[in-house]
């Protein structure tokens, strides 16, 4: 008897132990979630950046049917100046960096590709698009802007 209740008493302390051990393992699981969702947030700006960038340039096949920028292209470049990004820097600063980098690049590889009189649209429509997402864009100043383009015409 007094062997069953030692083992007993064993196979009590062993599990009591594992599930410790589970308990710990769970809250490192719920912190390093938590940690994972904040960084996805911080990227989480060059992402729709990027979205805006590459919609921007789908709408230039509007102005001129023979604009096309193929999303594996557009991926490539994207992918190529998130790498660039120093590793080194603080994060903000990296980011900063992705953004500008990824801007700049690609304006002049496809902008490249424009013919001179659309370039000013490309610009133009990125600038808008990009205001509308920082919430810089003020309508009121968009219908002013819109109504008063009548008056200058010829």
């Amino acid at each position: 008897m007094k062997k069953e209740n030692d083992q007993l008493l064993n196979v009590l302390n062993t599990t009591h132990q594992i599930n410790t051990d589970i308990g710990q393992r769970l809250l490192i699981s719920q912190q390093t979630k938590l940690e994972i969702a904040k960084m996805f947030d911080l990227y989480r700006g060059v992402a729709e950046r990027g979205q805006i960038l590459y919609f921007v340039i789908s709408l230039m096949n509007r102005v001129e049917p023979m604009y096309y920028c193929s999303l594996e292209y557009y991926m490539a470049i994207f992918r190529h100046n998130i790498q660039l990004a120093n590793k080194n820097a603080e994060f903000s600063v990296k980011i900063a960096q992705m953004i500008r980098n990824t801007l700049i690049s690609i304006y002049r590889t496809v902008a490249g590709g424009f013919f001179h009189k659309d370039r000013l649209t490309f610009q133009f429509l990125l600038a808008f698009k990009m205001d509308q997402y920082t919430n810089r864009y003020q309508p009121e100043a968009w219908g002013h802007f819109i109504s008063n383009q009548a008056l200058l015409s010829p």
